[in-house]
């Protein structure tokens, strides 16, 4: 039995899949199977696999396209080895990536899985050099904990680069095949059930070459179909976090759930995850909201739980019906724009303007602002959304110049009236939010790629009733300190008052004693001794003024 199992599975790959067969049998690491399962391709792949007469590859094939799923599931019924690696038809493996990856799990049982990091790949096989690309950095990814993976999927969706994987057969056995319902999403919809139950692990070095081609023809790629189809598979893969078993493990995954949402028994788990999503203000993808209202009501569906619900959170069809309201789940209300107003010398003016239509009901955005030629452009004002509070999260912005080269962006040193974040996110708690940008010469246009959040009718409910939170404070705080100084100048006035009142009774007593005095002086002046005795003060006076 091989000690390596590599399971492939190819569809109109011709031009890829022998550079993908032979980046497999050119391993150091020598004791494998190579399991082919062909989706009824229709061009030459098959031709293309069978030119090798390698005895390690097997083959097979169905006569028409049954999807990518099926394929998965008919390859992993033939595989025999102890460990499990991926290969894409269209991508490769790296020198080293077997042998790597087997030390590793021999050396490391506790971990179920090992990863490692990819060289992102174009058509030819040419390294990558477009920074702007969606693949550029999206697997340069750090280890974490199970909880803390299931957390970041929650979020953030896969970053995870599928071929690089290498598993334990029986984990894969227990954990279960890919679900041949899901197209785009089958590999996180795998993650996700790996990480409730077993840790992975993440190489720090590129083992697996990662191709992007071109004109987004990968399954993967940004195409309104892919699109459309992930939305509708992100809402069934999110069901998983629903079904975690214990509070403890709910709370693992979500340290961030509010306290007066935590649920206190695995009963109210979907619920609290649900009334997370909808009531934390958390940037999520339309998905999130779909699940949650959906789960809301399915939960509520049998009057007794809902009973039990009530007693243990207050949470009924009330608030079912009014976070119903609340949410445009279906991009119902009109289209809405997002602007790069230009300022050449005289301003910013609605006349210089580039306008693009922005979906704002889709968690993240890709724009790309083309400047107008001929005109010299000093400074721009990207205007997100008008008329929204909102949270942006920049992820790339860079300039593309005349010649065809890219300068980056430093967002986090760019004025806007918004907030800064902790995490780096802009808050926009205002109806006009903007960001000024300098024009470099031989600017071009102006790429930019992020996610971003506007707030619901809730959130603005909760952030106005926030603020009356804290006017009724601060006015309560103020009519506090008015109090407390009217009584402070109450009791100094009260205090001065008795000086003045001492000071005035003084001043009485002095008075009387003056009057009292005059009255004895004209008493003395008018009595006979006073007359008898002139004569004598008389000769005195003159006396004195002889002696002088």
């Amino acid at each position: 039995m091989p000690k390596v199992s590599v399971a492939m599975c190819s569809y109109n790959h011709e031009k890829y899949v022998a550079t993908a067969i032979e980046s497999v049998l050119g391993q150091s690491f020598a004791d494998f199977e190579l399991v082919i399962v062909d989706d009824g391709s229709s061009d030459k792949t098959v031709q293309e696999i069978e030119k090798f007469s390698d005895p390690r590859i097997r083959l097979f094939r169905f006569s028409q396209n049954k999807g990518a799923g099926l394929a998965a599931q008919r390859c992993l019924e033939e595989l025999r080895g102890e460990y499990i690696a991926v290969l894409n038809s269209d991508d490769v493996f790296l020198p080293g990536k077997l042998e790597r990856q087997v030390s590793f799990l021999e050396a490391h049982p506790e971990v179920a899985a090992v990863f490692s990091q990819a060289e992102i790949i174009g058509e030819s096989g040419e390294p990558l050099k477009d920074k702007s690309n969606f693949y550029y950095a999206i697997f340069e990814q750090t280890n974490r904990s199970r909880q803390a993976w299931l957390n970041h999927f929650f979020y953030k969706a896969n970053c995870l680069c599928h071929p690089s994987v290498m598993i334990r057969k029986t984990v894969q056995d227990e954990v279960g095949a890919y679900d041949p319902r899901l197209l785009q999403l089958a590999d996180l919809d795998f993650w996700i059930r790996l990480c409730k139950k077993h840790e992975i692990h993440i190489l720090p070095e590129k083992l697996s070459g990662f191709r992007v081609r071109a004109g987004e023809a990968n399954t993967s790629g940004a195409k309104p179909v892919a699109r459309f189809r992930a939305i509708v598979e992100y809402i069934q893969i999110l069901k998983h976090y629903a079904e975690l078993e214990t509070v403890e493990e709910f709370l693992a995954v979500f340290p961030e759930c509010p306290e007066r949402l935590r649920p206190s028994s695995p009963e109210l788990i979907p619920v609290a995850l649900a009334r997370m999503i909808l009531e934390t203000g958390h940037p999520l993808h339309p998905s999130h909201r779909y699940f949650a209202m959906s789960t809301l009501y399915e939960q509520l569906a049998d009057p007794a739980k809902v009973e039990r619900i009530g007693q243990q959170i207050g949470f009924q069809y009330r608030q079912l019906l009014s976070l119903a309201g609340q949410y445009d789940l279906f991009n119902i209300l009109p289209g809405w724009e997002t602007c790069l107003f230009l300022d050449c010398g005289a301003g910013f003016s609605e006349e210089q303007c580039v306008r693009l239509p922005a979906n704002f009901g889709l968690h993240e955005f890709q724009l790309s602002f083309a400047l107008p030629q001929g005109l010299k452009v000093q400074k721009v004002r990207w205007d997100p959304v008008e008329g929204k509070f909102c949270d942006i999260h920049m992820e790339s912005m860079q300039w593309l110049l005349q010649d065809g080269t890219y300068k980056q962006i430093n967002w986090e040193r760019l004025l806007h009236n918004g907030v800064t974040q902790d995490n780096g996110a802009w808050r926009f708690e205002c109806n006009d939010p903007m960001v000024f940008l300098e024009v470099p010469e031989q600017a071009a246009a102006l790429h930019c790629q992020g996610t971003w959040h506007f707030w619901s009718a809730a959130e603005m409910d909760a952030y106005y009733g926030q603020l009356r939170q804290k006017l009724q404070q601060a006015e309560a705080s103020w009519s506090q300190r008015y109090d407390e100084m009217r009584t402070t100048m109450e009791k100094k006035s009260a205090v001065l008052e008795g000086r003045w009142n001492e000071e005035r009774e003084k001043n009485a007593l002095l008075r009387q004693q003056y009057e009292a005095a005059i009255r004895e002086t004209e008493a003395l002046k008018n009595s006979c001794s006073w007359r008898i005795t002139a004569p004598l003060r008389y000769w005195a006076q003159k006396a004195r003024a002889s002696w002088k």
